[in-house]
């Protein structure tokens, strides 16, 4: 394996709740647990940011720094709303 892997070493693949992510040949495993991407999201990123400490309309500010598939920030979106 060359380092850093290119994204000819990656393919598309979805977890058991059937979300996109992506599977990294050269390392042998997923960007993802087995349970999905989403599922990974609402559990370790949305549940720990605790929204319903926030009031209807209130704003917040998030900041998520290297964003890879963007599927955390979706679920906080989703959720948010």
């Amino acid at each position: 394996m060359t380092w850093p892997a290119s994204a000819a070493d990656l393919r598309p693949h979805s977890g058991r709740d059937g979300s996109f992510s992506l599977w990294s040949e050269a390392f042998g495993e997923g960007f993802h647990c087995s349970a999905g991407a989403v599922a990974e999201a609402r559990a370790t990123f949305v549940a720990p940011a605790q929204l319903d400490r926030f009031g209807p309309g209130e704003a917040i500010t998030v900041l998520e720094v290297a964003v890879g598939t963007g599927t955390n920030t979706a679920a906080l979106v989703g959720a948010g709303a």
